[in-house]
């Protein structure tokens, strides 16, 4: 049986003998937690967020935790938008796949009248041309959801500076690590293709890890990342990570860009390779890749606030694009797999 590809990224011991281009960065739990402590900044001066009405639902938890209002504005057609320009209020914007966001880099806070800029970097986070100087600038409130680039459960950065941290709470630090010892067993499990699936460490394995994120999701982490998990982080291969995602994706669009419509744009280090389908044909092609252990992502599902009727390109954008794995565990071989089951699927 074939090894799985896609799902959560596994525990790997990608370790560099120096530190990477990270280290000079506050790690937090994850996004959710960077985002509460930019808004914890100046929740004291807005009424209220504006967001995407294309978004993870997740990014709405931490404004719901701090109590504060929040409206939606519209993603229009090629991702484009308008960001609203109100007093007292926070914008959040977010990067889509790697798309320009160009016309907004000159974008800065307006402290005088308390309008303050949040953009979401994760998709753009590792910029090719100026190796991670533009995440730096503090000209607006940014963040990135780095745990979806390294072989680790958790991470994430702001350029937001001196964020105090609640001291390492023993309760979450025994959960962490013993999610961590569990990817690691996970990682070595599911790294080569084994004739005889052991069914019950493997449904336990699964288990855990849906534990984890379950317990992960219920509430903000507001604790100091333990140091020796943060020394890992720092030290991981970004460089061989990085390069590997951008050869996988690249070798997909020589594939896949004359027959499918490709969204993602690797101007940046790409997340993930994000094409565009029918929704019948992606239905069916999510089902069949399932099949062969191979799980590709909707990005995203929508909160239910957002309803059909007066938000239908975003609920077009949910229901149409799918997010094929390109990370650093896959090489050629595996790329072509998925490949001829995307041809045959789709009788491309």
């Amino acid at each position: 049986m074939r090894k799985i590809i896609g799902g959560q990224i596994g525990y790997d011991n990608i370790i560099y003998k120096k530190f990477n281009i990270l280290k000079n960065q506050q790690i937090l739990a994850n996004g959710r937690s960077a985002l509460y402590f930019i808004l914890k900044n100046i929740e004291n001066k807005i009424s209220t967020v504006y967001v995407p009405n294309y978004l993870c639902e997740s990014i709405l938890q931490p404004i719901r935790e701090l109590g504060i209002k929040y409206k939606f504005y519209k993603i229009k057609k090629e991702f484009n938008f308008k960001l609203p320009f109100k007093n007292n209020s926070a914008v959040i914007f977010l990067n889509y796949f790697g798309r320009d966001t160009k016309k907004y880099q000159h974008l800065k806070n307006d402290y005088k009248k308390n309008i303050y800029y949040i953009k979401d970097c994760t998709h753009d986070v590792f910029n090719k041309s100026n190796n991670f100087k533009e995440f730096q600038k503090n000209n607006i409130f940014k963040f990135a959801s780095i745990k979806k680039y390294i072989p680790f459960p958790i991470g994430a950065i702001t350029n937001t500076q001196n964020i105090k941290l609640d001291s390492t709470d023993k309760k979450k630090n025994v959960i962490l690590y013993n999610f961590a010892n569990l990817l690691k067993t996970r990682g070595k499990y599911f790294s080569i293709p084994k004739k005889n699936i052991d069914i019950v460490l493997e449904k336990k394995m699964l288990k855990s890890q849906a534990n984890y994120k379950l317990f992960e999701s219920k509430k903000i982490f507001t604790n100091k990342v333990p140091i020796i998990i943060k020394n890992k982080l720092l030290k991981y291969n970004l460089k061989k990570i990085l390069n590997k995602r951008n050869n996988n994706f690249l070798y997909l669009k020589k594939k896949l860009s004359k027959k499918i419509k490709v969204v993602s744009i690797n101007k940046n280090f790409p997340l993930n390779f994000t094409i565009m389908l029918r929704k019948k044909q992606k239905d069916k092609l999510v089902s069949t890749l399932g099949n062969y252990r191979i799980f590709a992502t909707t990005l995203w599902p929508l909160p239910n606030e957002i309803n059909l009727k007066k938000n239908r390109y975003s609920h077009t954008l949910s229901s149409r694009l799918l997010s094929l794995p390109i990370d650093h565990r896959y090489n050629k071989k595996d790329i072509d797999f998925m490949l001829s089951i995307i041809h045959k699927t789709l009788k491309l």
